[in-house]
């Protein structure tokens, strides 16, 4: 979500070197950004101490004129305190506004999280520019040549018109139920002669599987193979559409191209959709639920019928025509 930010420093400042700190899984997501000069990796759950500190002296002898911090959270305000740097951007939050010379207040929510990030590019006067500002992805030669044999492998023509389903979630409580999705699947192959190609990450191999085994026509259902993000991206690009939950992979078709629709739960889908855009859409159990049902259950609460309704009329609307 912090690309097109880079963009626009990359074309602001055509000199600068960007560098940007970021886990492992995100730096894919960078492979072959014009604008991204080095990553330093960041891997806070499994780090060892050693290297942690090995990550600090490298921040610190990079001698940055400039660190934004677009995560705000105590280690990414610690780290841009260490960096040195003269001067460094933050949001103004309790407990980490002193680790920023530039403090700079929140946006008020809910806003795109694209659009929030633009906010801390105004100390350096960055206006957001007249393009709409969606998630970038560059994808290599190798990453198309990857998508193209997967689709072979799986069965797929050329002219067939693919929908990318994705029901997995590394959060729980935006899992929209297996059955659910099945039945959806079932509906859009029986409605419009789709077929459906089912995408998940590593480990989430038996949410696909669940979902399969659930169909009435799981004959015109494939599960794609797991790919590094950009590969994945690249086979997105294959499809017309992409519908699935509150998670990463959304990012990942909306920087491909496709339309995409959303099942949130309690998450405010504002804050992970692109405004006045009717290629996205979404429907978001918080708004469903009733004012008794626990955070946690949200989700359940959007029903198959609403999410057929509401896909249905995206798709009428000519969400991929």
């Amino acid at each position: 979500m912090i690309t097109p930010a880079l963009r626009q420093l990359g074309e602001t400042y055509p000199g600068s070197r960007i560098v940007v700190a970021c886990s492992r899984a995100a730096a894919q997501c960078l492979k072959g950004n014009p604008f991204v000069h080095d990553v330093i990796p960041v891997d806070r759950e499994n780090e060892p101490l050693s290297e942690r500190f090995s990550r600090f002296v490298r921040i610190r002898n990079e001698r940055f004129d400039l660190v934004i911090d677009f995560h705000c959270k105590v280690p990414s305000a610690l780290t841009s305190l260490f960096s040195g740097a003269p001067l460094r951007i933050g949001f103004q939050k309790q407990g980490r506004s002193l680790a920023y010379s530039r403090p700079v207040p929140e946006p008020p929510e809910p806003i795109y999280r694209i659009f929030k990030n633009q906010a801390l590019l105004a100390p350096l006067g960055v206006l957001p520019p007249d393009r709409p500002l969606l998630p970038e992805l560059y994808p290599h030669a190798d990453d198309h040549r990857w998508a193209a044999d997967a689709w072979e492998r799986l069965g797929l023509l050329p002219s067939d018109t693919v929908v990318a389903v994705s029901p997995v979630s590394i959060v729980a409580m935006k899992v929209w139920p297996a059955d659910r999705f099945a039945a959806l699947c079932d509906a859009l192959i029986e409605r419009y002669g789709l077929k459906v190609l089912l995408m998940h990450g590593p480990g989430e191999d038996d949410v696909s599987l669940s979902v399969h085994c659930r169909m009435t026509f799981s004959d015109q259902t494939v599960i794609a193979p797991v790919g590094t993000l950009t590969g994945c991206a690249a086979l997105m690009k294959r499809c017309v559409c992409w519908v699935g939950n509150d998670n990463g992979p959304r990012h990942l078709a909306i920087a491909a191209g496709l339309p995409t629709f959303g099942i949130f739960g309690p998450i405010d889908p504002v804050r992970w959709t692109p405004p006045d855009n009717s290629a996205h859409r979404y429907l978001a159990g918080r708004t469903q639920a009733g004012p008794h049902v626990p955070v946690k259950a949200m989700i359940r609460s959007v029903s198959v019928a609403d999410v057929k309704h509401a896909v249905f009329e995206w798709i009428d609307a000519g969400a991929y025509a």
